[in-house]
């Protein structure tokens, strides 16, 4: 059995990792830490005569085109509250939600904006997910800013579906997939 390790020094091109490993079965963890944690778990076998070299492009796996990932969690979820933002227009984009909003504020800049779904589907047809788009805004300006940005909800899919309606406030979208 291999260990954990906290990095691999032998690094192809930027964005790549690349270790030696020995033949047999092999399982490997992804783990992501901050204020979005999320883990990607599998396992594959290395055969006789085969490569001995596992080879992560994590810039495939990581990047998008959006600028955040959707958190999933129920606590964060119900600890959400409508903190005077009003959703302006959502669309979907590959699997990029893309929902613009407004509230009062100086400029935005500080606005710290996050999309969290309750971790529940409601089996209805199609299936339901609900989300609340969360807003930290100390901006004590009285101007009202629009803004856009968009959330990576591929991690919203549901198996064996193709589609699921996302409940954010009080917009729904249809999420095809």
């Amino acid at each position: 059995m291999q260990r954990p390790v906290n990095a691999i020094s032998e690094c192809g091109e930027i964005g790549t990792l690349t270790k030696k490993i020995p033949i047999g079965e092999h399982t490997y963890r992804i783990e992501i830490q901050g204020s979005c944690e999320k883990n990607i778990t599998g396992t594959f076998v290395v055969s006789e005569n085969e490569c001995e070299k596992i080879f992560i492009d994590y810039y495939q796996i990581f990047n998008t085109n959006c600028d955040k990932d959707v958190i999933i969690s129920q606590r964060e979820y119900e600890n959400t509250q409508n903190q005077r933002v009003a959703i302006i227009d959502m669309k979907i984009v590959d699997d990029c939600l893309r929902i613009k909003f407004g509230s009062s504020g100086c400029d935005g800049r500080s606005w710290i904006v996050e999309l969290i779904d309750l971790g529940t589907i409601a089996e209805s047809f199609p299936c339901q997910r609900f989300l609340r788009l969360s807003l930290d805004n100390k901006e004590s300006c009285t101007a009202y800013i629009t803004k856009e940005i968009s959330f990576n909800i591929k991690d919203l899919q549901l198996q064996g579906y193709n589609r699921v309606l996302l409940n954010v406030w009080d917009k729904t979208i249809l999420y095809e997939y």
